[in-house]
């Protein structure tokens, strides 16, 4: 996001700390005489091809870089403490470290003000079952009762937690209440910032996939398919593969518009990763 001219960047509103201090820096230098980031690197004690190298995204800012950095920025200890989380954010070295930090940044309640749509489309995708039900809400004689939904669902839900489902997909515009007293889906995207949607993305897809592994006890042969192939390949192939998958669910796609009325919710899913790693990597 760019900052205005003579606007105060909020950090609160940044899923990105290179793009803040990108801007943050700007503005200082709009209103303090003298301002360049030689002379910021200089009072931190830092070198001074650090911050330009940290911007360019060559670099990691690390933790002791920022708390030589913090006290010259002009940022309140609340705005201090959102940078330190965007750090961890950002420069996470892995999905789950990723998740803590992304929790840590959604418990500010400034935080929680600015970024509405981050905060719905998380919690959207990080609850398997809030996707299953809002799928169920297209099939005929579909019941936004929480005892109904438990029993339709193979897979174990407390019954509190479908509850607290149901009301945030009606509060949010996932599911409507007709004039009937019938609720139904409605049709909508998820929108946040890419970021966060890939992290929310992967963690439901996580869950999916020990669901796909549940259902070899739960489901019957007749009910379920699950293929798998290992086989060495050239790397440049691997987009061969890629796009034969995607033409795969653009087929099954098809079925969803089909004329007779649905019954059942399944979850497609089709997967290729590598478990080998060259030398060189």
């Amino acid at each position: 996001m760019d900052a205005r001219d003579n606007e105060r960047p909020d950090i609160f509103r940044y899923h990105d700390y290179r793009v803040f201090l990108k801007d943050w820096f700007g503005f200082l230098k709009k209103k303090r005489s003298g301002f360049s980031l030689r002379n910021l690197a200089r009072r931190a004690k830092l070198a001074s091809g650090y911050l330009p190298m940290i911007l360019s995204g060559s670099r990691n800012l690390s933790s002791k870089a920022l708390t030589k950095l913090t006290p010259h920025l002009g940022l309140n200890p609340q705005e201090c403490a959102y940078l330190d989380a965007l750090k961890e954010l950002n420069d996470a070295d892995s999905d789950a470290v990723q998740s803590r930090a992304f929790e840590n940044l959604q418990r500010n309640r400034t935080y929680q003000a600015a970024n509405p749509k981050e905060m719905e489309a998380y919690r959207y995708l990080t609850h398997w079952y809030y996707v299953a039900i809002r799928e169920m809400a297209t099939l005929p004689g579909f019941q936004a009762d929480a005892t109904w939904i438990q029993s339709r669902l193979r897979y174990r839900v407390a019954l509190k937690e479908v509850q607290s489902a149901v009301e945030f997909l009606l509060a949010h515009g996932f599911l409507e209440k007709q004039a009937s007293g019938a609720v139904r889906a409605v049709e909508r995207d998820v929108d946040c910032f890419g970021g966060i949607f890939r992290l929310a993305l992967g963690n439901f897809h996580r869950q999916m996939l020990g669901l796909a592994a549940e259902s070899l006890e739960s489901a019957s042969r007749s009910e379920r398919s699950v293929e798998g192939y290992t086989l060495p390949i050239q790397k440049k192939d691997f987009p061969k593969v890629a796009a034969i998958l995607k033409s795969a669910f653009e087929q099954i796609s098809k079925l969803e518009s089909a004329k007779d009325a649905s019954n059942e919710i399944y979850h497609i899913a089709l997967s290729a990763f590598p478990i080998t790693k060259r030398d060189a990597e």
